[in-house]
């Protein structure tokens, strides 16, 4: 009797993303209770390959945490971009 042998192959497949530009933004997250880096709406569309008018829409349903900074522009959490799982 000859026995068979098995061979079981895992292969693991990560993902890094790393942005850093001059001047990027830190902020409070409230939703985050955390410091993190914040985006330009137009930064977060592109790193899912969304458009314009898709951003409220994207925003709502995969739950962006988005605040206003000191001179009214809206300003998007990094952190809950790249938890929506794109």
């Amino acid at each position: 009797m000859i026995g068979r042998r098995r061979t079981k192959i895992t292969v693991e497949n990560h993902r890094v993303l790393v942005i850093r530009r001059l001047g990027s933004t830190q902020a409070w997250c409230p939703e985050c209770e955390a410091e993190t880096d914040m985006v330009r709406p137009e930064e977060a569309l592109a790193l899912v390959h969304a458009s314009q008018a898709q951003l409220a829409d994207i925003a709502l349903d995969h739950h962006w945490h988005v605040i206003q900074d000191h001179d009214g522009r809206l300003l998007v959490c990094l952190q809950s971009v790249l938890k929506a799982g794109f």
